[in-house]
């Protein structure tokens, strides 16, 4: 492989990381120039067309093919690892049908961890919020982002008793930033 051939920096497709994958996915393979191949705006010349043209073409249906196959975890290659499909096209749309479902259902799923976060009583605040980051990164994630100030309104709810004194103090101060939060919560405790 050429030094530009060199794989994304992504984590294998799985079956939790969707959207995130997705995403990212798609960046890389837009800045390789690869995304046409994909959407469909990149056609295949015909057969007794430009040899050239055809051969370049194979060249790259075969790199996002080649990309697509080593960034699926092994669990999920075999959603495209299948003769049937064989562009980079049918790859995809063969794992947007599988995961956007997917993405939609876990919607409501990942809204309910979210209203349902608790703090630990064994568990850090950077932990606390990194719970709350990675719940609220996977909903923007598939377009349904938390704005700041219920991100904040969950925290403090999910704050055990203990943290009362301190939950009162922001609900009355009425503007808080997350940052600030977290530094209030890592001195209360």
């Amino acid at each position: 492989m050429a030094s530009d051939d060199k794989l994304p920096s992504v984590d294998k497709l799985n079956e939790s990381n969707w959207p995130i994958w997705k995403l990212q996915m798609t960046a890389y393979l837009q800045a390789k120039d690869l995304w046409g191949l994909v959407d469909g705006s990149v056609v295949r010349p015909e057969n007794g067309a430009d040899n050239q043209a055809l051969a370049g073409y194979i060249v790259r249906e075969a790199r996002v093919n080649s990309i697509l196959l080593q960034a699926v975890s092994t669990s999920q290659l075999h959603i495209i690892a299948r003769l049937e499909l064989a562009t980079p096209r049918q790859k995809w749309n063969e794992l947007v049908q599988t995961f956007d479902r997917a993405s939609l259902s876990n919607k409501l799923q990942l809204l309910s961890q979210l209203l349902d976060l608790k703090m630990r009583s064994d568990q850090t605040v950077d932990a606390y919020f990194t719970d709350l980051q990675g719940i609220t990164e996977r909903l923007a994630a598939i377009n349904s982002a938390v704005s700041a100030d219920f991100q904040i309104a969950v925290l403090l709810h999910g704050l055990s008793s203990e943290y009362e004194s301190l939950r009162t103090a922001y609900v009355a101060k009425g503007e808080v930033t997350l940052s600030e939060l977290r530094e209030g919560i890592r001195t209360e405790e």
